[in-house]
């Protein structure tokens, strides 16, 4: 399995992959296979990888004991998985359609166009494309965001003639993850003060940041959240996601941001792991 390309120039980071933990293994394997249009990479006892072509980007691991987790719970707000193209959206909006999967949101965030579902267990999906990046609007804080109605005959109208569906299209990757949390000030030091994210925009109740000229990386609210504590950790839901960082320098700015907060650094095979505020596990 291999490492999809960064998309863009734009960004020295990218959210590679992430684990949820999940009660009902096949069902809701079986719910990113069907639906969401991923390949079943790897299966094990208690572990299904998922991915496109041989790129992993979804590991689901089964705990028996796990406790479901709660709406108002730190953890997961959604993934969001980017798709290369405004067609290749609207073969995937194409597909929820006429199988009439539910949707949650259809939205236009003037950087991106969105669609939004929920797992069988509750865990948030995002699928968008980015407009071109020299179409985001700017104004002297930033790169400007918003949330509006999605063009969805607009979007439909990219659909050839007589196509067929054949699931995730070569080069979909973690475009960001978006969190719920308990508090925006301990997520903007942690996210931006350790780990060197820029903050991109905000929005009343969350906090956008990213690495580079991106629109975002990681998202915090405490929408459902506020005054959580800290995740379970034989809760469902996330528990992990990887930062593939490229730039070396930016690798070495944050393990020296990690050691002087003494934040503690684990090993685990070839990767570094340290957990954020609400015990999400973060690998790079």
């Amino acid at each position: 399995m291999t490492t999809p390309q960064l998309l863009s120039h734009i960004e020295p980071l990218h959210i590679s992959s992430y684990q949820l933990v999940v009660k009902d293994l096949d069902m809701v394997s079986n719910y990113y296979q069907k639906v969401i249009g991923l390949t079943l990479l790897k299966k094990e006892a208690n572990l299904h990888i998922l991915g496109v072509d041989d790129v992993a980007l979804l590991y689901l691991e089964h705990i028996s004991s796990a406790q479901k987790t709660t709406p108002k719970a730190a953890g997961l707000f959604h993934t969001a998985y980017l798709v290369p193209s405004r067609l290749d959206l609207a073969k995937v909006l194409d597909h929820l359609i006429k199988n009439r999967y539910p949707v949650s949101g259809a939205s236009d965030h003037l950087v991106s166009e969105a669609l939004y579902l929920n797992d069988p267990e509750g865990n948030g999906i995002e699928i968008y494309v980015d407009r071109p990046h020299d179409q985001w609007p700017y104004d002297k804080d930033g790169v400007v965001m918003d949330t509006l109605p999605m063009d969805i005959e607009g979007i439909l109208k990219e659909l050839p003639p007589n196509f067929t569906w054949s699931g995730m299209p070569t080069g979909t990757r973690i475009g960001h993850i978006h969190l719920q949390v308990g508090k925006l000030n301990s997520a903007q030091n942690f996210y931006q003060e350790i780990l060197g994210l820029n903050l991109q925009e905000t929005y009343p109740g969350s906090l956008f940041f990213g690495a580079g000229k991106y629109h975002h990386h990681i998202a915090t609210n405490i929408w459902n959240s506020n005054g959580a504590s800290t995740k379970a950790l034989n809760s469902t839901g996330l528990k992990e996601f990887t930062l593939n960082i490229k730039d070396e320098v930016l690798k070495s700015g944050l393990i020296n941001r990690i050691r002087s907060n003494n934040i503690e650094i684990t090993k685990e095979n070839d990767k570094a792991l340290i957990h954020d505020p609400w015990n999400i596990r973060i690998a790079f």
